[in-house]
């Protein structure tokens, strides 16, 4: 067993972010011993977390979810003293980060809520940025090493609050991604050639760099992982069951949360997240439908009415929209692994993703016709009688369109076309 030292690294999960961390800490001359569910042939890989921790203080984790990061502490065993310090550097919401820090400060170690943005790109360059939760002393100690694959920390709070940013930001990388992948289908749609839209956006106030890597991709069919549908999606609903939790109501993330599900269902979990786009290219899905609201019917009144008259509603076709109907880390003790190449996986359970954007399960799913009420004629009306003029007689609908209004206010009387009627009474 190699001996400690304090420019030992320990770092745990060798996907697409962590296996790209560890060779910058290498490059940089820390002693890196690793370890991932599925062994890899690299140097100072070893046999559990445990023996991780028995050589290095510090420890950085890059697992896909909650249950993975569990996990591992676990796997830690009691091999962690007071000296270690866990960098939590998976992205899984404050409350289970909270959790975590609790489980680990129990075996006597310390805790860091790190989690960062950047993709593959920026990990291979070493501008990764580290949000951070925890005590000054702790981000001091730690500063040098997350230096090494990082331009940039941002120091954010307490331990938590990190996590909070994390979702919070990603929410706006995904609502980005589903708008870029609209914007571009229309403008194709519309003929017009699309290297115009990215000069376009070039110039434009919502310009970013998120949109220079994600357009080209798009454009090119390009969807090879940086950041993959599955993972931002996980990302997407652990923002849902925050906001959940909060009371706050967040339309554009649940819409965005239900395109990402439809990736995920067409089988591009573990493509980049641009493929968003390919709802909109021909021979693939079709683009999933945000249920419209009921149209309210229109009412045609007679603009010079009698005194008497009644309003007779021409009821117009209801609008209707389909509404379009992950795999978690392996963890210690054998179950599904993930995908290998992703940096994160599947989180919080897709339901709360359906359950964002459900219609109220209190609506009827078909609802009865409500009583047809006519109105009558004056008494001093005179009527005739129905055998004397048969050819202009139509039957009257038992069958009612009811408005948004009526429902809101259900003593309100709908009134349905008599046209046989009006006739009858008013010549």
């Amino acid at each position: 067993m190699a001996r400690k030292s304090r420019r030992n690294v320990g770092l745990i999960g060798l996907g697409i972010i962590g296996s790209r961390v560890a060779k910058a800490l290498r490059d940089s001359s820390f002693n890196v011993y690793v370890w991932n569910r599925t062994p890899r042939a690299l140097p100072n890989f070893l046999g559990s977390p445990a023996e991780v921790a028995e050589v290095c203080e510090i420890i950085q984790v890059f697992v896909s979810d909650a249950e993975a990061l569990f996990a591992v502490i676990d796997a830690f065993e009691d091999k962690l003293t007071s000296r270690h310090v866990i960098l939590c550097n998976a992205t899984v919401g404050p409350d289970a980060t909270i959790e975590a820090a609790r489980s680990v400060t129990e075996k006597g170690a310390k805790f860091v809520d790190a989690p960062f943005t950047g993709s593959r790109l920026a990990a291979e360059r070493s501008e990764m940025v580290y949000y951070l939760g925890g005590e000054d002393d702790l981000l001091d100690r730690v500063d040098p090493i997350l230096r090494v694959s990082s331009k940039a920390t941002v120091r954010v709070g307490h331990v938590g609050q990190a996590a909070a940013v994390k979702i919070a930001t990603n929410m706006l990388v995904a609502a980005t991604g589903q708008a870029l992948a609209e914007t571009a289908a229309v403008v194709q749609r519309a003929g017009v050639n699309p290297v115009v839209l990215e000069e376009a956006l070039e110039h434009h106030a919502v310009h970013s760099k998120l949109i220079d890597m994600k357009l080209p991709m798009m454009l090119q069919g390009d969807y090879e992982p940086h950041f993959s549908v599955r993972n931002l999606l996980k990302d997407v609903q652990l923002a849902l069951a925050l906001a959940n939790s909060r009371e706050i109501e967040i339309p554009a993330t649940a819409a965005t949360a239900r395109a990402l599900e439809e990736g995920v269902s067409q089988g591009w979990g573990e493509l980049d997240f641009a493929a968003v786009m390919k709802v909109y290219q021909e021979g693939d899905a079709v683009p999933p439908q945000i249920a419209a609201e009921e149209v309210p019917p229109e009412t045609v009144v007679n603009p010079d009415p009698p005194t008497d008259a009644v309003e007779v509603p021409v009821p117009k076709s209801e609008a209707s929209a389909e509404e379009p109907d992950s795999e978690t880390a392996e963890a210690i003790a054998g179950q599904t692994p993930a995908a290998e190449n992703e940096r994160e996986g599947e989180g919080a359970p897709m339901e709360l993703a359906r359950a964002a954007t459900s219609p109220d399960e209190n609506t009827p799913e078909n609802p009865q016709p409500s009583e047809t009420i006519v109105d009558l004629p004056p008494q001093d009306a005179e009527v005739l009688p129905p055998s004397e003029n048969p050819q202009t007689e139509e039957p009257v609908s038992e069958e009612t369109t009811e408005s948004p209004e009526a429902e809101e206010n259900p003593s309100r009387e709908d009134r349905v076309p008599a046209r046989g009627l009006l006739r009858r009474l008013f010549g």
